[in-house]
């Protein structure tokens, strides 16, 4: 399959994979801009049931969320496919914020909310661009530049 063309499929599934979380989650990411929040910018600063919760959206790659090794931006080459930017906790949620390389690199944010003893998600979604800072990050959720998903993380 030649490169376009697997751009474009990449394209097409993180562009119109439609909401598979209930509207009423839609509203989480903007809990982000209305609190203070703990960034944190390492794997090991986040609790570590939250991490817990997220592996096994990934237990069909290798390559899991890395921070330190090398991130394979594109397909061509070693490292990680996903690299850790950073997380931010506000009471009862944490937001993680992660790059996804490869042919149509692109961002996820996802959410985990507290529920009883253990996180669950409660939002995921998809950018095109990775976003730095907690500043970026927030003018992003304003902008509407996720698109809430499911389908890939």
């Amino acid at each position: 399959m030649n490169t376009w063309l697997k751009f474009g499929v990449v394209v097409a599934v993180v562009c119109c994979a439609g909401p598979a979380i209930s509207h009423s989650n839609a509203a989480v990411p903007d809990d982000l801009l209305r609190r203070d929040v703990q960034v944190v910018t390492t794997p090991r600063d986040v609790d570590p049931a939250v991490l817990a919760a997220l592996a096994p959206f990934f237990a069909n790659d290798s390559q899991r969320l890395s921070h330190e090794e090398p991130f394979s931006a594109n397909d061509a080459g070693p490292g990680a496919s996903r690299r850790f930017v950073f997380a931010a906790e506000v009471p009862t949620l944490w937001f993680i914020h992660y790059e996804h390389g490869g042919i149509g690199r692109h961002s996820h944010l996802v959410v985990f909310r507290r529920w009883g003893n253990s996180w669950r998600l409660a939002y995921a979604g998809v950018a095109a661009y990775t976003f730095s800072t907690l500043d970026r990050l927030r003018n992003a959720i304003r902008t509407h530049q996720f698109r809430q998903t499911m389908s890939e993380f």
